[in-house]
């Protein structure tokens, strides 16, 4: 009897057996497959850097365009109104702007967060900028943060935030008073005077980690949609002035030509900056406003057909290396001229800039210069936005602000009429 039952037993094991191993092939089957379908962690710190998200939250629309304002920060052009106001005063200012960008269907704000070596955030870089608390270094009244606040209410009003960074000019008077901790004051070798304001050299390695690592900050510790530089690099050219940077460029110019080093300088800004919100993984794009003449046509250069001060030439900068290299996500160039041009038609440049992107992930957006609306006619403005349009641009970027506001000669009609 006890035989029989040990027989049964090894039977019932042996039988067993073939079940055990197909549920064990099975969970090896669906942990394979939950490696391959389900995403790693976010904030996982082994994920390499993204790509920047192209809905950009959805804010743009369904069209998927940038409708876009500047606010000037310097020199109180915009925001804040004057310096030194409570925050109460501070924040009603920023609500009127997201209020205008609700009614004219704009969808995004260009904020200068940083018009100078200073900051409108909270930075552990640089001081607070003197434009919002009146004295540089001092906290505005109740430690208010206008890219903080501005931020989340656009946010919650469907508006993207461009935090707009102006990386090389120190000071726009050359007597201003900059607080202890600034690093231009912290490092004044790396400062040089130039055309009555201060600036930083580029051609010091030091400067241009700086500017990175000012950027790195920005979206690390806002949320952002965006970061984008304006047009000053090398500081535009003045009769009789030199920009002397004679130190920098005998210590790392080398063989190079001194335009060639100072664009290679200007070139490794960029990359850096780029690399610092790519390494944010944030989402966040990376780009530049630049001059809106990139060179003028010399018969072999590829330049536009415009006979004007170059961005290339004349302030260092070579926005089709950026576009090539891939090390800006998108273009704003300046074309602040109008159809009837003779320098500078304006349909010359779009189409220009057009041609330099096609073929790229680059996304173009035209910067129209709203502050001269009252020089052209009526309809300029209109016809230069849909134009843009037309030619496939992937938005439009309005600077002169206070002309929106006071529709000078109907621009804020024209915008609204474009995109009401």
């Amino acid at each position: 009897m006890s035989q029989i039952k040990r027989k049964k037993r090894r039977k019932s094991r042996s039988s067993a057996l073939p079940v055990i191993i197909g549920a064990l092939v099975l969970m090896i089957l669906f942990a394979i497959v939950a490696l391959i379908v389900i995403p790693e962690s976010k904030n996982d710190p082994q994920i390499p850097a993204s790509e920047p998200d192209r809905s950009l939250r959805n804010f743009l629309g369904k069209d998927g365009k940038m409708r876009g304002v500047w606010i000037a920060t310097v020199s109180n052009i915009n925001f804040p109104s004057a310096q030194g106001l409570s925050k109460d005063t501070l924040q009603s200012e920023l609500d009127s702007i997201l209020a205008l960008c609700k009614e004219e269907g704009l969808n995004t704000v260009l904020f200068q967060a940083r018009p100078c070596s200073d900051a409108l955030y909270d930075s552990h870089l640089f001081p607070t900028s003197k434009y919002l608390s009146g004295t540089q270094g001092e906290a505005a009244d109740g430690n208010f943060d206008p890219l903080g606040y501005l931020t989340e209410k656009a946010h919650a009003m469907n508006i993207a935030v461009f935090a707009w960074i102006n990386p090389l000019r120190v000071t726009t008077n050359s007597k201003a008073v900059l607080s202890p901790d600034n690093p231009a004051s912290l490092h004044p070798e790396w400062c040089i005077e130039y055309g009555g304001k201060t600036w930083y050299d580029p051609g010091i390695p030091e400067v241009r980690k700086l500017v990175a690592d000012g950027v790195y900050e920005v979206v690390t510790g806002y949320d952002v949609d965006g970061v984008i530089f304006d047009d000053y690099f090398y500081p535009y050219p003045e009769d009789g002035l030199t920009f002397d940077d004679d130190n920098s460029y005998e210590k790392y110019g080398g063989d190079k030509k001194l335009g060639d080093w100072r664009r290679e300088n200007v070139n490794d800004m960029i990359r850096q900056c780029h690399e610092a919100v790519r390494k944010a993984d944030t989402g966040a794009w990376f780009g530049v406003s630049p001059f809106g003449i990139w060179q003028n046509d010399s018969g072999f250069n590829g330049g536009s057909d415009t006979h004007g001060l170059n961005a290339y030439t004349d302030i260092y900068c070579d926005a089709l290396e950026w576009i090539e290299s891939g090390t800006v996500d998108f273009i704003s160039p300046q074309i602040y001229w109008n159809f009837e041009s003779a320098p500078a038609p304006y349909a010359t440049l779009v189409d220009w800039w057009k041609n330099a992107v096609d073929g790229t992930p680059v996304q173009l957006y035209i910067s129209h210069a709203a502050y001269r609306v009252s020089e052209w006619d009526k309809d300029e403005m209109t016809k230069q936005i849909e134009y843009a349009r037309e030619k496939g641009c992937h938005g439009s970027i309005f600077y002169g602000y206070k002309a929106i506001t006071d529709n000078e000669n109907g621009v804020m009609d024209a915008i609204a009429k474009v995109y009401g």
